[in-house]
């Protein structure tokens, strides 16, 4: 099984349309666990694995990506202005930190320009985590251990769809640690 170790980001944008389909992948394959045996792209150290924006498209097919580790949003996928389209795929030990922290396997951020689109079909989602750190806070500074979702209120334009058909997602996490900075 081909794997690819990645020390910097796929970026996919301007409007290209990409798809990365591994030679293992069958129509209605499932991903059940570690034994999956796809294609694999893996984070080597601090690096977001893909970013799909400004009307881009990205199709995964029987991908498996793990080992993503990012200071922000979308470890494994950033997602916005774009489409992400996840058949069969296995995303796992990814982690988001910082604050914010949001989406350990995918961060899917309204657009000021484009449609945010995000289509999830039969892949499993195992073992990511969002940990947000900050010495102040509010509630959205860390979401999502495997998938987080952003909408700007403020905003009219920025729309974000989402559909999850038939996916796994077991033992992601969030978890957020308050700093307290003593009186000085």
């Amino acid at each position: 099984v081909p794997s690819i170790l990645l020390n910097d980001t796929i970026v996919v944008d301007n409007h290209l349309s990409v798809r990365l389909t591994s030679q293992q992948w069958t129509e209605g394959t499932y991903p059940t666990d570690s034994s999956w045996n796809g294609a694999k792209l893996m984070g080597g150290g601090h690096v977001q694995l893909i970013q799909v924006i400004e009307g881009a498209e990205l199709l995964l097919q029987g991908m498996e990506l793990s080992g993503a580790h990012v200071k922000g949003n979308g470890a494994a996928v950033y997602v916005s202005g774009g489409s992400l389209t996840a058949e069969s795929c296995y995303f796992h030990s990814n982690l988001a930190t910082g604050a914010p922290a949001r989406g350990g396997a995918i961060a899917a951020i309204p657009s000021s320009e484009y449609v945010t689109e995000v289509n999830l079909h039969r892949s499993l989602f195992l073992d990511n985590s969002a940990n947000g750190v900050g010495a102040l806070y509010t509630e959205t500074d860390s979401e999502g251990g495997a998938l987080s979702v952003s909408m700007d209120s403020s905003s009219t334009s920025g729309q974000v769809f989402v559909n999850i058909t038939s996916s796994t997602f077991e033992n992601n996490s969030v978890k957020f640690i308050t700093i307290r900075i003593p009186h000085i």
